[in-house]
């Protein structure tokens, strides 16, 4: 025994079918409302990040005059700085390494 569908109109079909348009839209315009929303509330946290100051409560030390103190010493000691012939430092270097790059190069001159 079969039971019969009662048959739907074609009145109620539409009806359902813009329910359903009118619940896709609603969807859609609340995602848009988030999305707008949120990329206002980024920009504005964005750009309250790069206006706003750091209150730095002890700044005393950072408010006092420098007070420089030349040495005359250190001048002098710059002043009368040796400088070195970079073939001598590379000698030198070169006899006393540990790697043994001096051991090479005098069996090559050797032979």
């Amino acid at each position: 025994m079969r039971e019969k569908r009662k048959k739907t109109s074609n009145f109620k079909k539409k009806q359902a079918y813009a329910r359903y348009e009118r619940f896709l839209l609603l969807g859609k315009r609340v995602a848009l409302g988030v999305f707008i929303v949120s990329f206002v509330w980024i920009s504005v946290d964005g750009y309250h990040r790069l206006v706003s100051r750091q209150i730095v409560e002890e700044s005393s030390h950072l408010i006092k005059p420098l007070s420089p103190q030349i040495k005359v010493e250190v001048l002098d000691k710059i002043r009368a700085k040796e400088y070195f012939v970079i073939e001598e430092v590379d000698s030198y270097f070169k006899e006393s390494s540990p790697s043994g790059e001096s051991e090479k190069t005098e069996t090559t001159s050797e032979e």
